[in-house]
């Protein structure tokens, strides 16, 4: 790391280099979510109308991309960088989540404070590891290998850390009881239209089945992204923009890749600068790792693909 004399100058120029990539979203999030909400109505046309197997396994396996993605999609509409317009973005990540079951409200609120703690306080409520030094009051997430975590735990250990961080922590944030009861209510009687409009229709057997297997498919998914955001960093840096950079990765993908993944994979800019819209994500790493090389800083934390952090961590 820099020494502490040329800190101040490493963040001044990250800002510099970084503030016209700030701002409103562009096009691409309304693209992306048409796109979604597109393949999520041909999955639910293929799993429920046809009655033939293949057409309903490839629904339901369009059901569960789509709703990963839309999930993912609902990460940034906690920053405001979906659509540009939070209220919209608000209505939408309940509209996503609660039929999954997913404190969509509780969530919001303990993704903020993740970026204000991440590898700075122990109760981090999404750290997966405790600092060094610490127990970590929600690091018990810790004692379980990776494939428990994604094959395991999947959508329903989300959905209960998410529970059980959010009464935790409730202390730290008034509004947290509040989102607690929202979260609590909205999924009660999401869930009791579904089950009542499928008994009604007399397919409750095929309705449970498909939710588990979302479940599933999109807990995995989301358990692993996480762990590949953040397993095994921690930082300690002068500086909480250079903390935030070094405490999360960075993995190189296709333009496409980042398209549905919402800017994830640029995780550590994401991280110091999350203003910056997934589309300008790509160019904004680019600028950070040519600023931070010609001050002599060691490079960010950085897997060539996907591949190679599963890898890495499995």
């Amino acid at each position: 790391m820099a020494a502490f004399s040329s800190v101040p100058s490493v963040v001044k120029a990250l800002r510099h280099e970084l503030n016209s990539l700030s701002g409103a979203p562009t096009r691409f999030g309304y693209l992306r979510l048409l796109i979604l909400l597109l393949t999520l109505a041909l999955g639910i046309f293929l799993y429920w109308v046809p009655h033939f197997f293949l057409l309903r396994a490839i629904g339901l396996f369009l059901i569960a991309a789509a709703v990963t993605f839309l999930l993912i999609a609902s990460h940034e509409a906690c920053h405001g960088t979906l659509l540009g317009l939070p209220a919209l973005e608000f209505v939408f990540s309940l509209l996503i989540g609660w039929p999954m079951a997913w404190p969509s409200s509780s969530y919001r609120l303990l993704h903020l404070r993740h970026h204000s703690w991440n590898s700075i306080d122990p109760r981090d409520p999404e750290r997966v590891q405790p600092l060094p030094g610490t127990l970590g009051s929600l690091g018990w997430k810790a004692r379980h290998p990776l494939w428990w975590h994604v094959f395991v735990l999947g959508g329903i250990g989300l959905i209960v850390h998410t529970f059980h961080a959010s009464f935790v922590l409730r202390s730290t944030d008034f509004r947290l009881s509040r989102c607690l009861f929202v979260d609590l209510a909205g999924i009660a009687v999401t869930q009791a239209l579904f089950l009542a409009l499928a008994t009604y229709l007399h397919c409750l057997p095929q309705y449970l089945f498909s939710w588990i297997v979302v479940e599933r498919l999109a807990g995995g998914f989301l358990q692993l992204r996480a762990l590949i955001e953040h397993w095994g960093l921690a930082a300690n840096c002068p500086h909480p923009i250079l903390t935030q950079l070094y405490a999360s990765s960075t993995i190189h993908v296709p333009n496409w890749v980042n398209f549905f993944m919402g800017g994830l994979p640029y995780h550590s800019v994401h991280h110091a600068f999350p203003a910056i819209p997934a589309s300008a994500l790509p160019a904004a790493t680019r600028r950070v790792e040519a600023l931070i090389a010609s001050y002599q800083l060691r490079p960010l934390p950085t897997y060539p693909s996907y591949w190679a952090a599963i890898r890495t961590l499995a």
